[in-house]
């Protein structure tokens, strides 16, 4: 067994990767791929800021799903290639499934931006929400899980799909968003004719407020 980097940038910070193996050969390596703004922190660096340089935001609004092709020997025939962007939120881990048609599902889920400033009425929504309201910064609220469609081997892909509402479940913005799916975790499976794909979120009756420091 041979550890291998298949992606570094220093500009990035990448994470989350999924790979799949095309029916030809072909590897495609997915991961959510964001800024790393420590590299804007001056050097030397004054002992009191030392604590930056592991001060890593959990999500960022920039955050996109990038991809990388390779071949079975794992030589890359080109650069990263970044998914279109979504024009609304922050996209997280992607988890992809190639069906037995061809056909490339790729799904993850998005973190909406906003300024602390909008903490306390947005508060009153009662959705999960990450971020710390002490400091003057950018705050998430969960925005749902959505999947794309590719049937020309991860050439190009569809828009972005939210997944079905929950019923019954409270909406993100009431009478505006409703709640799309909870947070992609795991893979998914094809089984007689369906795709499983699983996901997370809490009970109705525990949906409360839960923000947390990064």
């Amino acid at each position: 067994v041979e550890d291998m980097v298949l992606y570094r940038d220093s500009r990035f910070f990448s994470s989350f990767p999924s790979i799949l193996t095309l029916k030809n050969g072909d590897l495609c390596l997915f991961f959510r791929r964001a800024r790393d703004v420590r590299r804007i922190l001056p050097s030397p660096l004054p002992e009191k800021f030392h604590y930056l340089r592991t001060d890593l935001d959990h999500v960022d609004s920039r955050s996109e799903i990038s991809m990388i092709r390779y071949n079975s020997g794992l030589t890359p025939y080109g650069k990263v290639e970044g998914l279109p962007v979504n024009i609304e939120a922050g996209d997280q881990d992607p988890s992809l499934i190639e069906l037995e048609d061809g056909t490339i599902i790729m799904a993850s889920f998005s973190w909406f931006p906003f300024s602390a400033e909008f903490m306390e009425p947005v508060g009153a929504y009662r959705n999960p929400m990450l971020g710390n309201p002490e400091k003057p910064c950018t705050l998430y609220i969960f925005w749902g899980s959505y999947t794309r469609y590719s049937n020309n081997s991860a050439k190009t892909w569809t828009e972005h799909n939210y997944l079905p509402v929950i019923p019954d479940f409270p909406p993100i913005i009431p009478y505006r968003r409703p709640y799309h799916g909870g947070p992609v975790r795991g893979s998914m499976v094809e089984c007689n004719n369906e795709v499983l794909l699983p996901t997370y979120t809490t009970q109705h009756s525990d949906c409360r407020l839960t923000c947390v420091q990064e």
